[in-house]
């Protein structure tokens, strides 16, 4: 399922962000975007793991920094 995805994808995200080895390969604003990333996925698999309430309407806006 695309949870299970998604769940493997930040854990794995999270391993490279906050290990001391890797934290300081992204810094910036690359890693600005590679945590809003993260956050987006780890909403988006929350979502999909709730039984959506009837007549939900989802909407996702993504916008450029800056």
């Amino acid at each position: 399922m695309i949870s299970d995805v998604l769940h493997e994808a930040v854990s794995e995200m999270d391993r490279y962000l906050n290990s001391p080895e890797w934290r300081d390969t992204y810094t910036g604003q690359m890693r600005k975007e590679l945590k809003a990333l993260r956050t987006m996925m780890d909403a988006a698999r929350q979502r999909l793991d709730k039984a959506p309430p009837p007549d939900l309407q989802i909407s996702v806006t993504v916008r450029r920094a800056g």
